[in-house]
């Protein structure tokens, strides 16, 4: 009984330790992070650098963002892709984690969002973040079709929708009001616009990129797209620089905020006023912070002194390491987390001396959860949910093999043992995990969510074992001494 009460308490402490990781998840962090090396050949770039290899200043800049656009959508879109081919077509990579509010951080700011602590913040930021370009541009403005708080934390000089708009507004702002202020920005005078086309990430979210209503979202997306660059050419000619871009990619099934290449590198086109076509070779990438750069240059304006963003000719020149700017741990958390890991997989071998009696239940659970879910990433929503139900169901069938082996076990009288031999593993792995991701926020490619998942496993494995344990104190009929003594018929 003390066993079973440890082991549920146990659970418990899991469960909870993983809704206050999750929480941490949303914090803004210290930032600070150095900057990154992006170029695979620094040397390159380095030896053809100077002043003259950026953009020059524009007179009038346009940004769009079709918000959750991957790059093979991107490619099928006609106003996109015509845009892409009168100028220079980039690939992208925005970073991590990929989160359209700290992607549009990178974008404005040169900042990775490791330097400046906007990681998975979900909130305005105000005020707004230091090296912001819109705040320094007097004559700016940005309009959104909803999510205002992304927009509003840059210091645009106007911005719509308001930040407390919803209900019954937001729906007649998306519907009636949204498109006709954004063609009054592209024909103004105004020198810095940008647009924020929400469309497609609401249906990447509700139905998955692979969908039929994905597709359609990102076709009304681009529809308005071709109207706003044919209202813009009516008004000023070729006289103002356009980049279109988006902040993130979706998984098939929806999702993102993680580290895959389908979600974190994107398609961005610069075009207009002094540029030319440059098809970039095969793969060959930049960051947003070379994005950013450039549009420091457009803008007149000198990067931020951390900012790691080269002028953009010399990042064409030298191609950015894909994945350059994600944080990874160091190779002493390696080791001390391989080594506990270790230590957990040698002292449950010499309890056991049988690998039958290994922890196989915790393979079984976790491939489960990758076949029916998927492989866990911060793109993936069961890494977010605090009750973990998505992943404890999906791991049934290695918690079914768990409870059995542990309830033949408890009957052999051996419960701590058996307690043991099926958890120090799995308590050993989330160990190794939180060791490997931990920072403020603790958010790391693949670490954090293996974190998360092998919580849901942990928590879910203790609480069958504690009862397990409960079953196994049920006498059975055939147990020696299980029958009741019964008075003798002749006494």
């Amino acid at each position: 009984m003390a066993l079973a009460a440890f082991l549920l308490a146990g659970a418990y402490a899991a469960y909870e330790g993983r809704k206050q990781l999750i929480q941490h998840f949303f914090a803004r962090g210290p930032g600070g992070a150095p900057a990154p090396a992006l170029a695979r050949d620094p040397g390159l770039g380095a030896a053809q650098s100077s002043a003259g290899r950026g953009l020059a200043r524009a007179a009038l800049v346009r940004v769009a963002l079709l918000d959750g656009v991957d790059r093979m959508t991107a490619r099928r879109l006609p106003h996109y892709d015509s845009l892409c081919r009168r100028g220079l077509d980039l690939t992208v990579d925005v970073g991590f984690p990929t989160v359209s509010l700290p992607v549009q951080s990178v974008l404005w700011t040169g900042l990775t969002q490791q330097q400046s602590g906007i990681e998975f913040v979900q909130a305005r930021v105000d005020p707004p973040p230091e090296g912001s370009l819109p705040a320094a541009e007097p004559s700016s403005a940005a309009v959104a079709e909803s999510h205002p708080f992304i927009s509003q934390s840059f210091g645009f000089a106007r911005a719509w929708p308001p930040l407390d708009i919803a209900g019954q507004a937001l729906v007649e702002w998306k519907g009636a009001l949204f498109e006709p202020v954004a063609h009054g920005l592209a024909a103004s005078e105004t020198r810095l616009v940008f647009i924020h086309l929400l469309g497609p990430d609401t249906a990447g979210h509700r139905h998955g990129r692979d969908s039929s209503a994905f597709a359609a979202a990102a076709e009304r997306a681009d529809a308005m797209l071709g109207r706003l660059l044919a209202i813009d050419r009516a008004a000023h000619g070729e006289n103002s620089r356009w980049l279109v871009l988006a902040d993130h990619g979706h998984r098939a099934a929806g999702g993102h905020g993680g580290e895959e290449d389908d979600v974190r590198l994107v398609r961005a086109c610069l075009a207009g006023a002094g540029l030319a076509y440059v098809a970039a070779p095969a793969g060959q990438l930049i960051h947003l912070v070379d994005l950013s750069r450039a549009l420091a240059d457009a803008l007149g304006q000198a990067p931020h002194p951390a900012a790691a963003g080269r002028p953009l000719y010399d990042a064409l020149t030298a191609p950015a390491e894909a994945g350059a700017s994600l944080p990874r741990p160091g190779p002493l958390r390696l080791a001390l987390a391989a080594l506990v890991v270790a230590a957990a997989l040698t002292v449950t071998w010499l309890w056991t001396r049988r690998s039958s009696k290994l922890p196989w239940w915790w393979v079984v659970a976790f491939l489960s959860v990758v076949a029916i879910e998927s492989a866990p990433s911060l793109s993936t929503p069961m890494i977010y949910r605090p009750l973990g139900s998505a992943i404890g169901v999906a791991a049934l069938p290695g918690l079914a093999l768990l409870a059995l082996l542990t309830y033949v076990a408890m009957r052999a009288r051996d419960p701590v043992r058996a307690a043991v031999t099926q958890l120090l593993v799995p308590a050993g792995l989330c160990l190794g995990a939180a060791i490997l991701c931990w920072r403020e926020p603790p958010l790391m490619p693949m670490w954090t969510a293996l974190f998360s998942t092998f919580l849901v496993l942990l928590f879910t494995g203790a609480a069958v074992v504690a009862l397990a344990c409960l079953a196994s104190l049920v006498p059975l009929a055939s147990d020696p001494g299980a029958r009741s003594e019964t008075p003798d018929s002749g006494s």
